[in-house]
């Protein structure tokens, strides 16, 4: 038997150009026996490996630590029990961050083929500097404390081949200890150029062949070692190692499971108070769900969920109301894992269960961002931290920003990067140099990089799986060394539990809402005819609501205009790339432009979305009316259409006809209805999804209407990340005459804090002012307000330092103590180290303020925007004596205007005939207007637009696709 162990795929991170797919291939075309892969101590493509047809060993690339040295090995799964102490093994590594202590890899070495790993072995180096003593009492060592021990021959290099290999040989011969083929394969011979490149990027050692060879290369290679291939043939009849897959059920909440889902919910459905004469309704379709979920066996599932949802909402954890396709689900609205009513909102249990489909229940639970780790905690505690993981994840080369990395490391200056980089982009022909790079940048995307956390996914089995799956590290709780496919493949159910800003945005308003005005909102008994709400929707003043806030949504909602919670609902169905281009039609249709359906059937699944498929349900329901499916059936249909495959489509089309002909259809008809179908399958969105955000989206809308100042308060504190952000909302507050006062000593937070009509600035929106520093001073200020500047100083004397002093004195932060900057600033910056060392209070000199100007300047560079000195008060001389107007007074009644505001933005564009124009930005610190530079004008004036400067502008009104500004001219102001 001609083969050899060492195979290295690109799962051993950063360290094999070998992509398992190739290996694959290449072993396959090679006729190799086996593959054994070892890819150092992770486990990462064991499922991928067992999936693959050809025979296989699975291994790992061990590191021992010994007493006074370390030492590697490859370790090999014999059996079953030898795979599951691999798993253990690598799970070690990982969880400890540590090489395997020997007296470990003692312990669990059983049913496990080991070996010395050829050059990466001590032996290897001892042998080299003929250090034979020290070896043998290795040797003799592992001999004597390991079951199934060989010596590994590696001859990769012409030292390793005519120096150590014959030390080896002889002392195997004397140990009794046989010699086995090591061979380290991580890349094909023609990627070379790619292995080094991955050892110059991290910086490890390259000289060893380490290329796939064929059987007769590798044959040629053992030429004078022949014994080591009857060795093999011998070693490999103890492998009897082959993955079996195992079933993982979920834990059991009750010993009979069925019966406590049924109950659970036929509870929760009298607890919704649903009227009598729907209830027979609802029974019906409950007691149908019921089944469906029972007889695929997933009540636990729905107990599992259920528990945990209802454990956040017992500790005022706010649950979103439901995300995808689970909204559909009766039994979801009757556990209260969802709060949308599916027979309400027309959402169908199919689209999420079925049984002819057979697919794993998916239902993604929605928290507050700061509140989901609390909900995973409590999950991992009730059911063991040896059962509950999250997953792992991979983040892999991508062909841009490898570039740049091999760019830099094949010796080009830092500033070349870009410039080379768009080049190999291009289509232009490359130089040997470049076609180089582009060829390793090619060869390296798609390998994994480093690993990550899923966003939201966690396993949950009532097995033990530490023997079961290799674990690692995580951020919150240990995760699978599996990525969610391999779990998947595995029958492994994943939860979501998605932390999602704006609830935690929802949850801050309501505690301020309860504290400040001493009302409790409860979210389930919203109107859903909110008159302000849908004022404040048509408005289109939706900055900071979910799903809401961009440009194109604020116009479409303008134009809409939405007056109920479908056409919300309808709206962020058709608010997508694609259905989009159906808004201008839905918006006409909605109000009062004639339409007609294509059969009188459709009207009563097509009706509120007058004549337009805007929801996969809706392809569902008109295959059940009008073709007689059931939506089972319809479901199937749904899901075929949607793959776009000919055949499928072909098939699905002549089934549709029969069908609709069987339900006393015309046949022309039907195809048309078909047609039609397919001509919006690409379009529909799932309506249980958009149901449940458009919920998330009125609740928002409806605290930001009826409680303005507490949602923009918390806007502020908690969605306003960029300057630009945090400035958009302070302006739209100004326009409101609420006032932001700058940040105070005594008085700010790590919040926005509300006085009066006001809100204060927080220390940790202040440059270079963190949440660290904030909490000592709050933890000071605790112990008494600080009554002066020398009080500070004295007070905070450890925390201080030159830049941090700055950020408080030149935003504000420090005026309470009532002295201008410059004496905030001169006094601080000479006397802050006597302050350290001594404590002592030293009265300050007072000296001259500095000019409005640089005031401005430096708020704006703490503060990111100005907000105490304002542009007007600066500016205001010019004002008076130039009689022109502020922005928010400019009038489209005149023809022209002229004004005074800063330059913003400048976005550069070339027109159809090559000329050169602009769309510019001018704000005045409170107002902003868009203003469209004309060829003519730009050329004139494109030297002189630079972002920041003040100008005397000129402006002239435009009416194409409505009223705009158009620049006539400029002049720069200045003081």
């Amino acid at each position: 038997m001609i083969g050899s162990f060492g195979f290295l795929s690109e799962y051993y991170l950063n360290r094999s150009a070998f992509k398992l797919t190739d290996i694959f291939k290449e072993a396959k075309k090679a006729n190799y026996p086996f593959i054994a892969l070892s890819d150092g101590n992770y486990l990462y493509s064991a499922i991928k490996l067992f999936n693959n047809p050809q025979p296989y060993l699975i291994g790992l690339l061990l590191e021992v630590s010994f007493l006074d040295y370390q030492d590697s090995f490859l370790v090999y799964a014999l059996n079953k029990n030898g795979y599951e102490n691999l798993i253990i093994l690598s799970s070690y590594c990982q969880l400890k961050e540590a090489l395997i202590p020997f007296e470990v890899f003692k312990q669990y070495q059983k049913d496990l083929l080991i070996m010395t790993a050829g050059h990466k072995s001590i032996i290897y180096s001892h042998l080299h500097y003929d250090y034979r003593l020290e070896a043998k009492a290795k040797l003799s060592s592992y001999q004597e404390n390991f079951d199934n021990f060989y010596l590994g021959l590696s001859l990769q290099t012409f030292n390793d081949e005519i120096i150590v290999a014959p030390r080896l040989k002889e002392l195997g011969k004397e140990l009794g200890i046989p010699l086995l083929p090591v061979n380290f394969m991580a890349y094909l011979k023609e990627d070379e150029e790619v292995y080094e490149t991955l050892s110059e990027l991290f910086q490890f050692d390259f000289k060893h062949d380490l290329s796939f060879l064929t059987l007769t290369e590798l044959k040629n290679r053992y030429l004078d070692y022949p014994e080591v291939f009857s060795n093999l043939k011998a070693v490999m009849k103890l492998v009897s190692f082959k993955y079996q897959p195992e079933k993982y059920p979920l834990p059991a909440l009750d010993k009979d499971d069925k019966t406590m889902l049924i109950k659970a919910a036929h509870q929760g459905l009298e607890k919704k108070q649903i009227p009598p004469q729907k209830l027979p309704e609802y029974q019906k379709r409950l007691t149908h769900e019921l089944n469906v979920i029972t007889e695929l066996g997933y009540q636990n599932y729905f107990l599992i969920v259920a528990d945990f949802v209802n454990y956040a909402k017992r500790n005022q954890i706010l649950v979103g109301p439901g995300r995808g396709s689970a909204a559909g689900s009766l039994v979801s609205y009757c556990l209260n894992i969802t709060e949308i009513d599916p027979l309400k909102h027309g959402l169908l249990f199919e689209r999420f269960l079925n049984k002819s489909r057979r697919s794993m229940p998916d239902i993604d639970l929605d928290f507050p961002d700061d509140k989901r780790d609390e909900v995973i905690l409590y999950v991992e505690e009730k059911y063991g931290k040896n059962h509950v993981f999250s997953i792992n994840t991979f983040s892999r080369y991508a062909k841009k920003s490898s570039l740049r990395d091999i760019i830099k490391i094949k010796g080009y200056k830092h500033y070349q990067v870009e410039q080379i980089s768009k080049q190999i982009n291009s289509s232009q022909k490359l130089d040997e140099n470049l076609a180089t790079i582009k060829r390793i940048a090619d060869k390296l995307d798609g390998i994994p990089r480093q690993t990550g956390t899923h966003a939201a996914g966690i396993i949950l089995a009532n097995k033990d799986l530490r023997f079961k799956i290799p674990l690692q590290k995580g951020p919150l709780i240990n995760q699978t060394q599996f990525e969610f496919e391999d779990l998947e493949r595995l029958g492994l159910l994943k939860m979501d539990f998605l932390g999602i800003r704006n609830l935690t945005i929802i949850t801050e308003v309501l505690k301020l809402i309860k504290k400040d005005i001493k009302k409790e909102i409860n979210l389930k008994a919203l109107p859903l005819t909110d008159k302000k709400t849908f004022q404040l929707l048509q408005s289109g003043e939706t900055t900071g609501l979910f799903q809401l806030e961009s440009a194109g949504m604020r116009a479409v909602l303008k134009k809409l205009q939405p007056t109920n919670f479908n056409d919300l609902v309808a709206l962020l169905a058709l608010y997508r790339p694609g259905p989009m281009e159906n808004i201008d039609l839905y918006i006409k249709r909605r109000n009062g432009a004639p339409f007609s359906y294509l059969d009188e059937s459709l009207k009563s699944v097509l009706k509120d979305t007058y004549g337009i498929i805007v929801y996969q349900e809706q392809i569902m329901q008109i295959a059940q009316l009008f073709a007689g499916y059931s939506l089972e059936e319809a479901d199937l249909l749904r899901v075929g259409i949607a793959k776009k495959d000919h055949e499928i489509l072909a098939r699905e089309k002549a089934v549709f006809i029969k069908r609709s002909v069987e339900n006393g259809k015309a046949e022309k008809l039907a195809v048309e209805i078909y047609d039609y179908i397919l001509k919006f399958a690409d379009y529909g969105f799932n309506k249980s999804h958009s149901v449940s955000y458009a919920m998330i989206a009125y609740q928002m809308a409806y605290l930001k209407a009826n409680y303005y100042l507490s949602f923009m308060q918390v806007l502020l504190s908690y969605q306003a990340v960029s300057d630009k952000a945090t400035k958009t909302i302070i302006n739209n507050l100004r326009k409101r005459k609420i006032e932001i006062l700058p940040p105070a000593i005594n008085k700010s937070t790590d919040k926005f804090e509300r006085e009066g009509n006001s809100l204060i600035f927080p220390l940790t929106k202040i440059k270079n002012i963190g949440l660290a520093i904030t909490t000592k001073i709050i933890e000071e200020r605790e112990k008494g307000l600080f009554k002066n500047y020398s009080s500070f100083k004295t007070r905070m004397a450890n925390e201080l330092n030159t830049r941090t002093m700055e950020a408080l004195i030149f935003s504000g932060a420090l005026d309470q103590f009532g002295l201008n900057k410059r004496t905030l600033f001169e006094e601080q910056s000479t006397l802050i180290d006597l302050y350290k060392s001594t404590g002592l209070d030293i009265k300050e000199v007072t000296y001259p303020e500095y000019d409005q100007f640089y005031l401005r300047e430096k708020e704006i560079e703490m503060l990111g925007f100005e907000l105490s000195h304002s542009f007007y008060q600066i500016y205001e001389s010019f004002f008076k004596r130039y009689q022109i107007r502020k922005l928010s007074e400019l009038s489209f009644l005149k023809q022209q205007e002229n004004s005074l505001a800063y330059l913003t933005e400048v976005k550069k564009i070339t027109t159809k005939n090559g000329d050169e124009m602009a769309f510019i930005v001018l704000s005045d610190g409170v107002d902003s207007i868009d203003v469209t530079v004309f060829p003519r004008v730009y050329q004139n004036l494109k030297e002189k637009l630079v972002i920041g400067n003040v100008y005397f502008v000129s402006l002239t009104k435009i009416t194409y696709q409505g009223e705009k500004w158009s620049l006539r001219n400029i002049k720069e102001a200045i003081l």
